[in-house]
C-alpha cells in the first residue's frame, strides 16, 4: 500500500529570492483535526444470543420454558443466568493542560515546555534536539520574556542554510521551540500587534526550533506569520536559506 504524502511543501534550497525563495515561499499547510477528536468510543450492541431473529416474545417466552424443562429432567436444575456483561466505554485520560492563556493585558501564556509538541501527519519528532531549548512550565509574557534573535549570516543582504544556521543558535541561552508554536497557534488572540512586522515594515517569519523529520528522513521546523489578514504557519526544511526576515524566538535575558 503506497503511504499518503504529507501535507506540507518541500523546498530545494535553490528556492529562495532572486531567483531563490526562502522556506516562507512555500504553500500554507493544511490544518489537522486536534488528536482529541479522533477518540472514538466503543457501542453496546446487545449480543447475537439476545437478538429474537423476528420471533414474537410469547412464542420465544414458550420456547425458553421448554428447553429449561427438557434440561430440568434430564440434567438437573439449569444454571443460574446471569445478565449480559456491560462493557463501559472507555474514556480519554484526563491531563493538566500543555498551555493556558493567563491575561491579554499584558499577553501571558503559561506553557509547559516539558510536554511533547504536536507532532503533524507524516512527521516524528526527532530525537537529536538543540540542547538549549527552553525546559519546565513557564509563563510567558509575549512582550518581555522573547527576543527574535538574527544570526549575523542572515543579516546585511546575506543568507544562511538552516543547517548552519541551527549549529549557530546551539550556542545561544535558551530557545523556545515548538510547545510554544503550540500554544500561539491554538490561542492566536494573545499573539502582540509588534509581532507581524519587523521595524523595516516587512513581514516577520517566527521560527521555533524543534525539529521535525519526515519519511524521506528530512528535517523541518515551524514558523508562524501575519499574512493575507491572519496569522498562518509553515514548515522550512533546514536544507533551505534564511534571511533577515526568518528570526528565531529566544528567550529574553
Amino acid at each position: 500500500m503506497v503511504p499518503r504524502p504529507a501535507t506540507f511543501v518541500i523546498l530545494s534550497p535553490d528556492q529562495f529570492r532572486s531567483g531563490r525563495r526562502t522556506c516562507r515561499d512555500a504553500g500554507k499547510e493544511a490544518s489537522m483535526p486536534n488528536r482529541f477528536d479522533m477518540i472514538e468510543l466503543p457501542g453496546t450492541e446487545p449480543p447475537a444470543d439476545e437478538q429474537d431473529h423476528g420471533f414474537l416474545p410469547n412464542t420465544l417466552s414458550s420456547i425458553a420454558q421448554a428447553q429449561r424443562s427438557v434440561a430440568e429432567q434430564a440434567q438437573g436444575p439449569a444454571p443460574t443466568r446471569t445478565s449480559p456483561r456491560i462493557i463501559a466505554p472507555s474514556m480519554p485520560r484526563i491531563v493538566a493542560p500543555r498551555h493556558t492563556v493567563v491575561s491579554l493585558n499584558p499577553p501571558v501564556i503559561r506553557v509547559d515546555f516539558d510536554a511533547p509538541p504536536d507532532v503533524p501527519d507524516g512527521m516524528t519528532l526527532e530525537k537529536d534536539q538543540l540542547p538549549n531549548l527552553v525546559r519546565g512550565v513557564r509563563e510567558v509574557n509575549l512582550l518581555t520574556d522573547v527576543r527574535f534573535h538574527l544570526d549575523p549570516g542572515q543579516q546585511g543582504g546575506r543568507t544562511i542554510r538552516g543547517f548552519d544556521l541551527g549549529a549557530r543558535l546551539a550556542r545561544l541561552p535558551a530557545l523556545y521551540g515548538a510547545q510554544l508554536f503550540d500554544a500561539l497557534w491554538a490561542n492566536r488572540e494573545v499573539i502582540p500587534e509588534t509581532w507581524k512586522l519587523d521595524e523595516q515594515g516587512r513581514i516577520r517569519y517566527i521560527f521555533f526550533w524543534t525539529k521535525f523529520r519526515d519519511s524521506f528522513g528530512r528535517l523541518y521546523v515551524r514558523c508562524l506569520y501575519f499574512g493575507d489578514g491572519s496569522w498562518s504557519r509553515r514548515y522550512c526544511w533546514l536544507d533551505s536559506r534564511w534571511d533577515v526576515q526568518d528570526p528565531a524566538a529566544v528567550l529574553a535575558s
